[in-house]
């Protein structure tokens, strides 16, 4: 049993923004008024309780698209282009950067951490990566303190120094892995919760209608784009929106796929269709890939064996 930490006074992050609205039936205005016409009437027993629904219903609509702006205008405030975010490194290149998150990934896998703490850890490397000059030798140690801040925050538990080197032949010290986590702190603006792809992706699924293939298909795509330095050139919310439609595109339910797509506000239209077309490259790569095991023995090819991604993205985006 992995031995773990416990970690108390971290800031917890957004947490799945779902509308849940109880809905009851309206009661009768005229057959009311005939029947309490001549008694007293308590506002609060007797009166339609529609119109309070109704209210409760715009509220919560408000509150919604309240925190999706502030959302997507967080996400503006931090989106930096490819170029941007490592241009002030002298030492650290793209191909470096995934070695990083590949790192990490590896990390995440071999601990069995949900895939929340991998997303918000590459996040946080990214913003470092774009603030302060980091040397080559020091890459994988801030990797690994992106990585433990990352499940302080989403699971607040994370691994120590020594697991950490045992897992991966690392050397860190305890001293090195404090010093080198106020650095991140410090480069994060002393803020621990980042919109990333998977915050914008609960939020689109808690409307989407999902179903397990999709699902299962839309945890393989998400990984595996977070490990791409390509994607770093698109906003959060539009890699989140490109997964889930493309996916279920990619299972048949053009529909829903659409539903996705209008149902989102986009910073730039042109990101998207490309977003949409890198996307739908990965799900046809995975596809590629299973034809070469055998759909008898294999029960994952058997699983996908209706799952398709050569449809053109304009079927999505008008």
């Amino acid at each position: 049993m992995l031995a773990i930490e416990n970690e108390c006074n971290v800031l917890p992050t957004a947490s799945s923004i779902k509308q849940d609205i109880n809905s009851t039936e309206s009661m009768d205005n005229t057959l009311q008024n005939e029947i309490y016409a001549d008694d007293y009437s308590d506002p609060d027993i007797y009166s339609d309780s529609s119109e309070s629904e109704e209210e409760e219903v715009d509220e919560q609509a408000i509150m919604y698209n309240k925190i999706r702006m502030q959302l997507y205008n967080e996400e503006k405030s931090v989106f930096n282009s490819i170029d941007k975010k490592l241009s002030i490194q002298t030492e650290i290149n793209l191909a470096e950067r995934d070695n990083a998150a590949l790192w990490m990934m590896n990390i995440n896998q071999k601990w069995g951490f949900p895939i929340e703490i991998l997303l918000t850890a590459v996040t946080y490397l990214d913003i470092l990566l774009s603030r302060k000059i980091i040397q080559k030798e020091k890459l994988l140690l801030m990797a690994a303190v992106c990585f433990r801040t990352a499940a302080k925050v989403e699971v607040k538990k994370y691994p120590n120094a020594n697991l950490f080197n045992q897992a991966s032949g690392t050397t860190f010290s305890f001293e090195e892995m404090n010093l080198a986590e106020f650095t991140l702190i410090e480069a994060l603006d002393f803020k621990l919760s980042y919109p990333n792809v998977k915050t914008f992706m609960r939020m689109i699924m808690s409307a989407a209608k999902v179903n397990d293939v999709a699902h299962f298909l839309i945890d393989l795509i998400i990984e595996k784009v977070s490990m791409m330095n390509h994607f770093m050139n698109y906003y959060p919310s539009i890699i989140a929106a490109s997964i889930v439609a493309v996916t279920l595109a990619g299972t048949g339910n053009f529909d829903e796929a659409r539903k996705v797509i209008v149902g989102q506000i986009f910073p730039d239209e042109k990101m998207l269709k490309e977003c949409l077309h890198d996307v739908k490259e990965i799900g046809a790569m995975f596809v590629s890939a299973l034809s070469h095991f055998d759909r008898a023995s294999d029960p994952i090819v058997k699983y996908l064996e209706n799952v398709k991604f050569d449809f053109p993205v304009s079927r999505l985006v008008y």
